[in-house]
């Protein structure tokens, strides 16, 4: 499965960094693409382009907390196309939420965004998966962008109780205490919390038409989007989500996509032409890679989220893969 993000919301965000002083040129060469080849809004590219710009442009803008920024930028709902125009026509804050985790394969495949009912407060997860994409720039972006939009609908009084990091205070902390208030740091989740009754508050703007032509919209895209998924493509994400917690089978995977493991094992032998160990294999060989080229995990780390028991098995599937051994690969790159 490809791991992708749609040309708006890239096309949208390079041309912020520019407004924010970074050259074009800087801004294409980093991202190894151009602002021309982004013409179609409702397209996808490669999340490596993204991912790219968020690790390229602190450092080009001379700014570690550009991203948080960028968040802050009012331009309504064009930051995120389609997913954020629907999430803008909902009645609720809780309607919001729920169209937004809906419709977000619109924006990415690679976002994870969940919310949660917990006693008087309200639970807003965000995450990347697989991990190797994960970014403290995406995490940055995502919660000051949710915010803003936030306050821009339903006033500026919307304030979170906490927000929550699971990473160490970078250098630029003191702009997390200014702009998420009570940031904490090490969490075991990136989430914004907030009173839970703030879910029911209306939505002044709406315009109950522009609410059904923008969910027709977005419903056909996501149909459009779902009828291109293969079977080997709804195999990978089952993969990708279930690797690290060590419990994956063709029997997980079976039920996961509501069929019995022969007609998984058909499926992938018909249209696909290959097995299902191969595409395990496979997926765990690229993951690894990117893991130990791209990433700051240590290698236990990474053999937990790729599902293996222990290390030493890792270890022994890394060096029959790359005839290397982890620690020697890395220190290649």
């Amino acid at each position: 499965m490809k791991n992708e993000i749609c040309t708006a919301a890239l096309k949208n965000d390079m041309l912020l960094l520019i407004n924010s002083g970074i050259s074009k040129n800087d801004i294409e060469g980093a991202a190894g693409i151009s602002l021309a080849q982004l013409n179609d809004p409702d397209e996808m590219v490669a999340v490596d382009h993204y991912i790219a710009i968020e690790k390229a442009a602190p450092e080009l803008a001379n700014n570690p907390g550009i991203f948080i920024e960028l968040g802050r930028v009012k331009t309504g709902t064009s930051q995120t196309g389609v997913l954020g125009h629907v999430a803008a026509a909902c009645e609720t804050l809780l309607e919001s939420f729920q169209q937004a985790i809906r419709f977000s394969r619109l924006l990415s495949n690679v976002n994870r965004m969940e919310l949660r009912e917990e006693g008087y407060l309200a639970e807003f997860v965000f995450t990347r998966e697989p991990p190797a994409f994960f970014t403290i720039q995406s995490i940055e972006l995502a919660f000051s962008r949710t915010l803003t939009l936030m306050k821009d609908l339903w006033g500026d009084n919307f304030e979170p109780n906490e927000v929550h990091f699971q990473y160490s205070p970078p250098e630029h902390v003191e702009l997390y205490h200014k702009i998420f208030k009570n940031a904490q740091f090490n969490q075991p989740e990136n989430q914004i919390l907030f009173l839970r009754k703030l879910l029911l508050r209306k939505n002044p703007f709406r315009q109950p038409y522009v609410d059904d032509v923008i969910r027709k919209h977005a419903e056909k895209l996501l149909e459009k989007k779902t009828e291109k998924t293969t079977i080997q493509q709804q195999v990978l994400a089952i993969i990708t989500k279930y690797l690290p917690k060590g419990q994956l089978n063709i029997e997980l995977v079976a039920s996961e996509l509501g069929m019995s493991r022969q007609t998984v094992f058909r499926k992938l032998k018909s249209e696909a032409e290959i097995s299902f160990q191969e595409l395990l294999d496979g997926t765990r060989m690229q993951l690894a890679k990117d893991y130990v080229n791209n990433s700051d995990f240590m290698l236990t780390e990474i053999a937990y989220l790729l599902g293996f028991s222990e290390n030493s098995a890792f270890h022994r599937a890394f060096k029959r893969w790359f005839n290397k051994t982890p620690r020697e690969y890395r220190s290649l790159s």
